[in-house]
């Protein structure tokens, strides 16, 4: 699975102002030493999540700058481009305390922070606080240009924004995806938009040609299927349990397959779909409620609902090292987030295998490859 990071690479990036989760392989978008490779994630004080901050790239004075509001986001976005040449080329590395050079490879995957957009959020668009780190990550893209550039975001997301935020380098193909239509059952609509700056193959195969395969896939479960822990929290408080006999009462069949006590069923209900999928994973998903089960989804368990093989189990499943995936000792509250924040692997897959095969048509017909292909 690909999750998102915030100093990118081919392991995915999302560009928010705290690292919450390295890809398998890379962290921070740089290539490690197979040592830090094997702490794909670890606990840190107050149980979030381990990483840096992208706008650490910045020099001390750009970074004071941006604590103050800009006038327009076209003054903040010329400042940033003024000072381009300052972004630095490295960071330290959260796992090892080394410097490393970033590199985004050949296939950078990514995502912008989705809150100024979203509909669940406060839509301020590029007047919200996110819109630093988008520039920033637009500016790494452009002194790198990675072969294929791979965003996912919510579909209010511009993508006329990225596109000239990259300043006219890529063209871009989007498609919708949802993991149930790919057999998954849980909701995380997004668009994913795949960027390069190579011109149209006379062979090329567009990106849209994957539709008829997302129309004729369902969901080939429910959300319990989540549920593959002996035991999970089954403690609620006074007003969840006051949301939970509200859900009881108002929510029909399907829908009472899970409920989200952290919301008011009255205001803004959530839990399962009117497929029985488990509603979008969000960085507060912590209460999503199974009542068959009679306790709440774990952390792990949202990992796995997002395609990431959190327990030994599953990893064996796919042939890897469960050590390299092992969450053992992450808090369930970082567990949480770092799903709520991941690109889902089924989507992301497609996506890139989409995207591989592109690049292999744009190979030379003599010579190494200039992408090394998966092991």
């Amino acid at each position: 699975m690909l999750l998102r990071d915030r100093h990118c690479g081919a392991g995915g990036t999302d560009a928010k102002q705290s690292l919450r989760t390295p890809a398998p392989a890379t962290q921070a978008g740089c290539r490690q030493q197979d040592r830090a490779t094997r702490r794909v994630l670890r606990q840190v004080t107050g149980g979030a999540p381990c990483g840096g901050d992208l706008l650490s790239l910045w020099p001390s004075h750009v970074r004071e700058r941006l604590r103050t509001p800009f006038a327009s986001f076209g003054a903040l976005r010329s400042y940033l481009e003024s000072n381009a040449g300052q972004l630095s080329a490295g960071f330290s590395c959260a796992d090892t305390g080394r410097s490393v050079a970033i590199d985004l490879g050949a296939v950078h995957c990514g995502g912008n922070p989705c809150k100024d957009w979203s509909l669940l959020g406060k839509r301020q668009g590029v007047e919200g606080p996110t819109a630093p780190a988008l520039i920033t990550w637009a500016l790494l893209i452009r002194r790198h240009k990675p072969d294929f550039l791979i965003q996912e975001n919510v579909l209010q997301f511009p993508i006329e924004l990225l596109l000239d935020l990259l300043g006219g380098l890529y063209r871009a193909e989007a498609l919708e995806l949802d993991p149930r239509r790919l057999g998954w059952p849980v909701a995380r609509r997004r668009r994913y938009v795949v960027l390069t700056w190579h011109p149209p193959s006379d062979n090329a195969v567009p990106l849209d040609a994957l539709r008829p395969l997302l129309e004729a896939t369902s969901p080939i479960a429910i959300c319990e299927i989540f549920a593959v822990e002996a035991e999970g929290s089954d403690l609620l408080s006074e007003r969840e349990l006051l949301n939970l006999t509200g859900y009881e009462r108002t929510r029909p069949a399907t829908r009472g397959l899970a409920y989200d006590l952290s919301q008011n069923p009255e205001l803004r209900p959530r839990g399962a779909t009117e497929d029985g999928s488990l509603c979008t994973v969000t960085c507060s998903s912590s209460r999503l409620y199974l009542p068959r089960f009679r306790r709440c989804l774990s952390g792990r368990e949202l990992l796995l609902a997002q395609g990431f093989p959190a327990h030994g189990w599953a990893a064996q499943a796919f042939g890897l090292d469960p050590t390299l995936f092992s969450v053992d000792d992450l808090s369930n509250h970082a567990a949480v987030r770092l799903a709520g924040n991941a690109m889902h692997s089924n989507c992301m897959g497609l996506v890139m295998g989409w995207a591989l095969v592109h690049r292999l048509l744009h190979m030379p017909t003599q010579g190494a490859p200039q992408m090394p292909l998966p092991k």
